[in-house]
């Protein structure tokens, strides 16, 4: 259950706005993970056993008209959280109110990340849910979870 995996974060936050908003399954202003540092920031999550993820979303905070959002970015993975490699980077012109990420069967990794290098509303960022389906690597078994179900 991605409800409970601890996330990283590489930058400062308002009380109240800590990374683990990112799965509570609750938008808005108050449930939210932000970063209000100057870029790069990144937001990710680990699991002990390695994972598979077919889709993975950020949705972002839409506030004065304005989303909080990244514009040039990538999705990263790791197997000891140190190294990270880079599964797809892109780069927009305007901030967009999600970013998606669908893959097929590549390989089971302990780490995921997001990590932005520019956008946001100020150099602020604000993910308000992140949203994975993939699956759980074991001895005889794949298990498929999806965080989109409750």
């Amino acid at each position: 259950d991605l409800h409970s995996f601890p996330t990283r974060r590489s930058s400062d936050l308002d009380l109240g706005r800590e990374p683990w908003h990112i799965f509570d399954g609750a938008s808005g202003t108050g449930n939210l993970w932000e970063s209000n540092n100057k870029f790069p920031h990144y937001i990710g999550f680990y699991n002990p056993t390695p994972i598979l993820i077919q889709s993975i979303s950020f949705n972002f905070l839409l506030s004065g008209g304005h989303y909080y959002s990244p514009t040039s970015y990538r999705l990263e993975y790791s197997q000891d959280g140190s190294n990270y490699y880079s599964l797809s980077s892109q780069t927009q012109s305007s901030n967009p109110s999600s970013i998606s990420f669908t893959y097929p069967v590549l390989a089971y990794f302990k780490y995921y990340r997001l990590y932005m290098t520019e956008g946001g509303r100020s150099g602020y960022i604000a993910v308000n849910e992140c949203h994975v389906s993939g699956y759980y690597e074991t001895t005889s078994y794949t298990y498929y979870w999806n965080t989109s179900v409750t």
